[in-house]
């Protein structure tokens, strides 16, 4: 029976954060059904007390709850969950509106545990179910501490989170609950790009010596067949008979690794589990790749006498697992080049090769499977700068350092060594100017009604709130206010405006939104304004009214603009 968590909660600090946490989700079951539900994001809140805020986008849903649960699951279906929650509030997340659920049933003792959620609805008698979500108040904590991603800059903050997760330890000691996983003991992040955990899940953290079974696909759709698992240095991983990986004492992420072995090829099990490759059958390839294990599973440890004998092969691709290859096997291969060995120039070494294999043993030798991978350098709006391939192992070679106004090119976000795999690479920056609120100057002909007057923000600094009042000649006259639609929702003073108002934006701006448009701002211009006339208009900061979504302080410079009546 499933521990039921005990509804209890920890007191503990004075503000709420509403930064946004990355999660990544369960791909689990439902097939994509409309309406659609996605659990956009979810943070710790710990004002009073102790729980976990989820954000959820339901599209053309209605009456969506939240499923809840507190182990892991075979399936994170509705009538197997802890808990139902529905939802509190909507709250407006970058111009849409969300669902607010809270899930309040953490005891301080609980800091290590895992919560699984779902967001669901039902729609003509089908349920539609949204991606599970993986989350704990551990990862919270170690994300903020700098262990899992990059650390917050807000001192107090750490320390609370220090300071919350020696409670919870002593929480555990005074239970007797999990002593063996103690909030305090040093947890390593494991994430899969590509199959699956045990509990369905990508990801997680984990103790060293833990053991975790890693799922992959079959097949990648592409023709490859899942051969192993690469760890984030590339080197291939050994599993236990179970399937089972080891976790060590660092952070590590893991990818399959798919190839497309040749087909037709004939093998002889040996009975024990292994087997010999006999023959070629109908391949015809220039390139064969030998599988490390037959269509029935054995593994591939032997290559009998002749098997390639007077072939036109140009290479061969031999598993690792491969340790003897008979006489004669490669005898009058006089086309071959190369040998892909998936393994160590040791293992080779020690490899029992049989006479009359002069052209295997004279081709060059490759070590450790040979990949060749896909490297796209993109700049910071996601323009492609170039896209080149890289083998296994390599070092790519990057693009010109590209030129962006404002801004000083600063590297590249991933290490251009030891590729192990496809990745995109962007271009990384320094703002060389302030973050600015600017009023662009803008001409009028004389006689013209009205003028729009636009305000741009230089070097977006993390905006979340943005509160100004505006100034302007009195030869004009406020009509209308319009922000740039994409940045979200915003809340203004009612109109009719007048000079020397308050002007309050309100919602996250996006992160891709750093410079551009913010505001624009339409004047009727009086028939007095003769030509010539420079018409002011101005802005001034209210700072504490100005923040981050951590609701921080965030400072911006400003610059006045003119409305220039022209003959």
């Amino acid at each position: 029976m499933k521990f039921r968590r005990i509804l209890m909660t920890v007191t503990a600090a004075l503000l709420i954060l509403l930064c946004t946490v990355a999660v990544m989700a369960i791909t689990v079951g439902a097939e994509e059904t409309e309406p659609s539900l996605r659990i956009a994001y979810c943070n710790l809140s710990h004002k009073d007390n102790v729980y976990i805020k989820y954000a959820v986008k339901a599209d053309n849903a209605a009456d969506v709850k939240l499923l809840v649960w507190t182990e892991p699951e075979q399936d994170y279906v509705l009538g197997t969950e802890d808990d139902i929650l529905e939802p509190l509030y909507t709250e407006a997340i970058g111009g849409v509106e969300h669902l607010i659920f809270d899930y309040t049933k953490l005891a301080a003792r609980q800091m290590t545990d895992v919560v699984y959620t779902r967001a669901y609805t039902e729609v003509d008698g089908e349920v539609c179910y949204s991606e599970v979500n993986k989350y704990s108040i551990l990862q919270y904590a170690y994300n903020k501490l700098g262990k899992t991603a990059t650390p917050t800059e807000d001192a107090k903050l750490k320390q609370l989170l220090t300071d919350m997760l020696d409670y919870g330890a002593s929480a555990q000691n005074y239970a007797d609950y999990k002593t063996d996983r103690l909030a305090t003991m040093d947890f390593y992040q494991v994430v899969l790009y590509g199959g699956v955990l045990g509990d369905l899940s990508n990801h997680g953290l984990y103790l060293p010596g833990d053991t975790l079974a890693l799922y992959a696909p079959e097949t990648d759709g592409q023709g490859g067949t899942f051969a192993y698992w690469t760890d984030r240095n590339g080197n291939k991983v050994e599993l236990n008979e179970k399937g089972e990986l080891t976790v060590g004492d660092v952070n590590n992420y893991y990818v399959p690794v798919y190839l497309a072995y040749t087909s037709g090829l004939e093998f002889d099990s040996n009975g024990d589990g292994t087997c010999c490759l006999v023959g070629l059958g109908d391949c015809t390839d220039e390139h064969v790749i030998i599988p490390e294990k037959s269509p029935a599973g054995d593994v591939v440890t032997e290559i009998d006498s002749g098997v390639f004998a007077g072939m036109p092969i140009t290479a061969v691709t031999i598993p690792g697992s491969v340790t003897y290859i008979g006489r004669r096997a490669f005898n009058n291969c006089d086309s071959l080049t190369d040998v892909y060995f998936d393994g160590s120039e040791e293992q080779w070494n020690e490899m029992d090769i049989g006479s009359g294999n002069d052209a295997l043993v004279n081709a060059r030798i490759h070590f450790s499977l040979v990949r060749v991978f896909t490297v796209t350098f993109v700049d910071y709006d996601g323009t492609v700068l170039l896209k080149t391939t890289v083998v296994k192992g390599g070092t790519v070679s990057a693009p010109a350092a590209p030129v962006r106004e404002g801004y000083a090119f600063v590297g590249w976000s991933e290490s251009l060594e030891n590729v192990y795999a496809d990745m995109t690479v962007t271009a990384l920056y320094e703002a060389t100017i302030a973050p600015t609120l600017k009023v662009e100057s803008v001409s009028v002909n004389h006689g013209t009604a009205t003028v729009d007057v636009v305000i741009s923000l230089i070097n977006n600094p993390g905006l979340a709130s943005l509160q100004f009042i505006v100034d302007f000649d009195e030869r004009l006259t406020l009509t209308a206010i319009r922000f740039n639609e994409e940045l979200g929702d915003y809340v203004t003073a009612p109109e009719p405006f007048t000079n020397h108002q308050k002007i309050t934006f309100m919602s996250p701006l996006k992160d891709s939104y750093v410079s551009g448009e913010f505001a624009v701002l339409t004047f009727a211009v009086d028939a007095s304004a003769l030509v010539g006339d420079d018409l002011a208009v101005g802005l001034t900061l209210v700072q504490e009214n100005t923040m981050d979504s951590d609701f921080n302080s965030v400072e911006l410079d400003t610059v006045d603009g003119t409305v220039t009546v022209n003959g």
